[in-house]
This record gives C-alpha cells, structure tokens and sequence, in this order.
C-alpha cells in the first residue's frame, strides 16, 4: 500500500503535475506544498496556453519552487 509518511525533520513537500488536453495541445500545471505533518500549506494551479507534456510537468517545478520560495521554505523535497 502506498501512503504519506512523515518525515524527521522539518521538510516541504512538493507535488506537482502537468496535463496536456486534446489535439490542440492545451497544457496546464498544478500542484500543492505540504508541511512536515502532511498539512496542506499552499497550492497553485496555471494554463500554459500549449506544449508539451514534458514542458507541463517541468514548468509545473518551475512553479512549485517559486511558491515555496516566495513562502520562505528552504527544505522541500519535490
């Protein structure tokens, strides 16, 4: 079984992921920073107008960084 499992010291996690949607290549990214307890802390979702799904999913770190950045988080694990 697959779960969530806290951490010894005081981390953020990062998930994160990009979708492309139909033939047009419409690509968007999303993703939610947790704290070491598994509580939600902040969250961030964005249209990317086109692409790729590697250009989603990469972008979507790109995101994810900046917004544990701009909280002030140092310690994340993505």
């Amino acid at each position: 079984m697959i779960s969530w499992q806290r951490w010894a010291h005081v981390w953020a996690a990062l998930n994160t992921d990009g979708s492309v949607i139909g033939v047009q290549g419409v690509t968007a990214t999303c993703g939610i920073v947790r704290d070491s307890n598994g509580r939600f802390f902040r969250a961030f979702a964005a249209n990317l107008g086109g692409g790729s799904i590697t250009h989603a999913k990469l972008a979507g770190i790109v995101y994810e960084f900046q917004v544990a950045s701009d909280a002030g988080l140092r310690q994340v694990i993505l």
